[in-house]
C-alpha cells in the first residue's frame, strides 16, 4: 500500500514541529541559566563549608561504557540566620566518561573545607561555589538553536524535497 503524498508532508511538518518545539525548550532553559551565571557574578558571598564530596556516576541503561562521572560535591551555608544547602559548583556543570575528570574537580572540594558560596540575594538557596560564565554554559543555548534551526529548516524544505523526490520516482 502506497503512502498519500500529503500525509508523508503533514509527518514531516510534525516531526520538524517537535524539533522546534524541543529546541525552543531547550533554548529557553539555557538562556535563562546563561542569565543566572551572568547574574551570580554580583551575588554576595557568606562562607560556607563542604559537607561531602564524592565522584557521583551515572550508569547507562544498556551497558558499563556508558556510565558518566560528576563531582558530587554538597556543602552548607547561612544567610541570615537560616541554614541552606546546596550542590551546584557552578553553572552549565557536565558529567564525563573520564572519571578522572570528577576526581580532579573533587581536588578543589575536600570535606570540611571552608569557602565563599554566591547566593542569589531574592532566593538565598539559589546559590554558587564558581559564579559567573563559563563556556559549559553556553552548551544548552547552543544545542537548543541548532535543534530549534534544524527544526525551522526541516519545515521549510523537507516537504519540499519529499515531493520532489516522489517525482523523480515516478518519472523513472
Amino acid at each position: 500500500m502506497r503512502e498519500n503524498p500529503p500525509m508523508s508532508s503533514l509527518l514531516a511538518r510534525l516531526l520538524s514541529l517537535v524539533f522546534m518545539a524541543v529546541g525552543g525548550g531547550l533554548l529557553y532553559t539555557g538562556i535563562n541559566s546563561v542569565m543566572e551565571a551572568r547574574a551570580s557574578s554580583s551575588w554576595p558571598s557568606v562562607q560556607g563549608r563542604i559537607v561531602s564530596a564524592s565522584v557521583g556516576e551515572h550508569k547507562g541503561t544498556k551497558s558499563k561504557r556508558k556510565t558518566t562521572y560528576h563531582a558530587d560535591v554538597r556543602y552548607d551555608y547561612q544567610v541570615n540566620g537560616q541554614t541552606y544547602d546546596s550542590k551546584r559548583i557552578s553553572f552549565g556543570e557536565y558529567s564525563s566518561r573520564d572519571r578522572s575528570h570528577a576526581e580532579e574537580e573533587l581536588k578543589k572540594y575536600p570535606v570540611g573545607k571552608q569557602l565563599p558560596v554566591y547566593y542569589s540575594p531574592t532566593n538565598p538557596a539559589s546559590s554558587v561555589l564558581e559564579p559567573g560564565l563559563s563556556t559549559q554554559t553556553w552548551f544548552l543555548p547552543g544545542f537548543g538553536l541548532i535543534f530549534g534551526l534544524a527544526g525551522l529548516g526541516m519545515f521549510f524544505f523537507l516537504p519540499g524535497a519529499m515531493a520532489r523526490q516522489r517525482a523523480a520516482r515516478l518519472n523513472r
